[in-house]
């Protein structure tokens, strides 16, 4: 059964009911993201946790705890501390059978975000990554076995620091018989990131914004300019609503959305279909059924709170 292993900023969500007044109290706007001092999302965390839900999150986690429901195989490189959030993501990790091999961080902060949700049902996210770009060489040795073995290696966080260039190239190295994949989630600009995770990926993943900052970068002014300087890679462009478009080189497969009677939470959304879409890649479906296959991922995990499957998903693979 292939494997999939995700190199990842370990994240957790933990979502608060909240008046607009409370909000208005703490100095924040409805629907707007800040990113806040290590500090100030430890002392939210303490002083809302028994009234909120967690959710062990992340790109990363959350793609390949898809790819699992689906009947893959998955493991987990990211850091994370001993606290109450890191508890939980080890926690739901080893609960879903995903390896978790990464050495715990001892009385520090899990990287977190704080989503106040209105009686309206608009969000404002606080979050910090604290720790989660702490992974070390040694970590990914301690993984030799399941890089190697991996299928897909999916790459959620760019090279911002000196330290991390080194840990993706090490792991790229383990990685000879895997499609490598990037996700431009966490995108920032040229300026402040290294590219040799895109570079050297096989796949690229990302929504309209992230691909409208990265193709803005390159000065490129669509998605079919880009495929022309990747015509290797596969470029997968998620739509929200309107589904999802995959370009490879002088093809474009244009895939529709799942509708669904019930809509839930969003979060997630499109780390599922990519889930799906990998899981497609890694059992050689061709494109399009993949991209499908994305689709119903998608349109599963937006039934329920959370990002990440609260079931076997093997009833959406195709017969």
């Amino acid at each position: 059964m292939p494997r999939i292993t995700a190199l990842c900023r370990a994240y957790v969500d933990l979502i608060v009911p909240i008046s607009f007044d409370t909000l208005k109290e703490h100095g924040f706007l409805p629907g707007q993201d800040y990113l806040i001092p290590k500090e100030k999302i430890a002392e939210l965390t303490a002083q809302y946790i028994n009234q909120g839900s967690i959710y062990a999150g992340g790109p990363g986690a959350n793609t390949i705890a898809g790819f699992k429901a689906l009947g893959g195989q998955a493991s987990f490189i990211g850091k994370v501390s001993n606290d109450v959030l890191g508890q939980n993501f080890t926690k739901d990790l080893k609960q879903r059978d995903i390896e978790f091999d990464t050495a715990i961080i001892e009385n520090d902060i899990t990287a977190s975000c704080v989503i106040f949700v209105m009686p309206n049902g608009t969000r404002t996210i606080l979050y910090n990554p604290s720790i989660a770009d702490d992974v070390t060489l040694e970590d990914i040795m301690r993984n030799e076995k399941h890089l190697k073995q991996s299928a897909i290696f999916y790459m959620g966080w760019l090279n911002r620091e000196q330290h991390c260039k080194k840990v993706t190239q090490k792991s790229v190295d383990l990685t000879t018989h895997a499609k490598r994949v990037s996700s431009l989630q966490s995108y920032g600009s040229r300026q402040n990131d290294d590219f040799s995770s895109i570079s050297v990926a096989d796949i690229i993943l990302g929504n309209e914004d992230e691909y409208g900052l990265f193709m803005a970068d390159m000065k490129l002014d669509n998605l079919e300019e880009l495929a022309n300087v990747y015509p290797d890679k596969i470029l997968a462009c998620t739509l929200g609503k309107k589904g999802a478009t995959i370009y490879h080189g002088a093809e474009k497969i244009d895939i529709s959305a799942k509708e669904t009677d019930k809509v839930l939470d969003t979060t997630g959304a499109g780390d599922a279909w990519a889930a799906g879409f990998l899981y497609g890649i890694a059992h050689n479906i061709p494109l399009e059924e993949s991209g499908k296959l994305g689709a119903a991922c998608a349109a599963e995990i937006i039934t329920h709170q959370g990002g990440r499957p609260q079931k076997s998903w093997a009833h959406l693979l195709p017969r």
